[in-house]
């Protein structure tokens, strides 16, 4: 059995999380671990997130401090099948923002367009769209700000060698911040 919570908390991740700890704590400031891993008695590994919120008392000096401990294991495990998913996938799959016009994340099927991948980061969308393309989607991306999705959207995108692909875009509704799923 643990003789501290540190204790608990694997040898690889013990440096991160006590760093998080202030040298002096002298308010009630939130302190927020980094994720770590955890070894149960039984030998199982889970990860945690955890803040910390110190007590300051009557002398106003800290007199405990009191945590919330979340077990995540299960929400990494589902977002690292998702990612997966995501690079094995040959289907499109991206992620952009039509408020500032740039992709934030593709996957490897990117690839068939024969640019490096963090091309479409870099560089807008749009200059990848073929030119008698651009009015219909700007016309696409107004619907999605609207709170819709689309489906069965086709334009022509634009290869390395300046070739073009026509491609049928499926893409959610945009995101108050702008950011959709394509």
């Amino acid at each position: 059995d643990p003789k501290s919570w540190i204790d608990s908390v694997m040898e690889e991740d013990r440096q991160k999380v006590l760093s998080a700890i202030p040298d002096q704590i002298v308010d009630s400031t939130e302190i927020i671990f980094p994720e770590y891993r955890i070894v149960q008695p039984t030998g199982e590994i889970r990860w945690i997130f955890a803040r910390a919120y110190p007590v300051i008392d009557e002398n106003n000096t800290v007199s405990r401090v009191v945590g919330i401990a979340e077990d995540i294991t299960n929400r990494k495990q589902s977002v690292e099948e998702l990612n997966r998913i995501f690079e094995l996938s040959p289907d499109l799959i991206g992620f952009g923002n039509v408020t500032k016009g740039y992709y934030t994340r593709v996957n490897p099927a990117y690839e068939i367009f024969g640019w490096p991948l963090d091309e479409f980061l870099t560089r807008p969308y749009v200059d990848f769209i073929h030119p008698d393309d651009h009015n219909a989607t700007a016309n696409i991306v107004t619907t999605m700000q609207s709170g819709q999705s689309i489906s069965g959207f086709v334009n022509r995108y634009r290869c390395k060698d300046g070739s073009y692909r026509t491609i049928e875009w499926r893409a959610t509704e945009a995101q108050p911040d702008g950011s959709v799923c394509v």
